[in-house]
């Protein structure tokens, strides 16, 4: 015999299976949504050493790179000042790995635990008389660009620039 409350029972159940089902489906989807792929171990190595990339290893580094921020939003931070750049300032800012006249490795430097690769270059100036430079500093863990300098070769001629770097995730 059925209590006459059974049916609302059996519907509280099947809500709550379903529940389930739903959310380990979107558990399963997060978890096969594809990540950040991994820096190869022998690329990583390579940009940690101190010897100086040679010309085929930096256009290596610099197609890494490029394929490593390909559509994402970069933010740049000077100060307290932080902001998205447009496709213009963002073309500007990684000259150092679209034109690669004049760009040479620079090293690596050290800030705690983390180890970049710098890559500098020529930079576009207000003044065909005076030259500048960029620099970006690259994560070697990563491959992630995570600082700009931009400087004039005389020091006090303009304003230099220093932007931190943060990119947002890869668009669909």
């Amino acid at each position: 015999m059925t209590r006459p409350d059974a049916p609302g029972r059996r519907t509280a159940a099947a809500t709550r299976r379903l529940s389930t089902i739903l959310f380990l489906l979107a558990t399963a989807l997060i978890a096969c949504t594809p990540g950040e792929e991994p820096v190869p171990a022998a690329l990583r190595d390579r940009l940690r050493s101190e010897a100086r990339l040679g010309p085929q290893e930096l256009d290596q580094v610099r197609a890494a790179v490029s394929q490593r921020i390909a559509g994402r939003a970069v933010q740049v931070t000077e100060g307290e000042d932080v902001r998205t750049l447009d496709d213009s300032q963002r073309a500007l800012l990684f000259d150092v790995l679209t034109l690669p006249a004049g760009v040479f490795d620079e090293g690596i430097r050290r800030e705690g635990t983390q180890v970049f690769r710098l890559l500098n270059g020529p930079a576009r100036s207000d003044n065909t008389e005076i030259e500048t430079f960029q620099r970006l500093w690259i994560d070697a863990d990563t491959l992630l660009p995570r600082k700009y300098e931009f400087a004039y070769a005389f020091p006090g001629y303009g304003q230099d620039r220093t932007y931190e770097l943060s990119f947002g995730r890869r668009g669909p």
